[in-house]
């Protein structure tokens, strides 16, 4: 038997003073898979792998809006 386990980490990050990452208190969003960094590209994130908080909530629409009702895009 082989055990089977996933870990999904989103980070939310705020930009401090030294604006290293982005503008000074702007929100951002950056998710890892089993420690690996996701590429975001669907919500215009950089090769950090973090998408403004704005961006990312509005990338998700599909899914917030229950898919509308069209289950079958889930099987394609």
């Amino acid at each position: 038997m082989t055990p089977f386990s996933g870990r999904m980490i989103v980070e939310k990050l705020v930009c401090d003073n030294d604006g290293r990452i982005g503008r000074v208190g702007e929100e951002y969003v950056r998710v890892l898979v089993d420690d690996a960094l996701q590429p975001l590209t669907f919500c215009g994130a950089g090769e950090d792998g973090m998408c403004s908080l704005d961006d990312f909530v509005e990338s998700q629409a599909y899914a917030r809006g229950g898919g509308n009702g069209d289950w079958e895009k889930c099987f394609d």
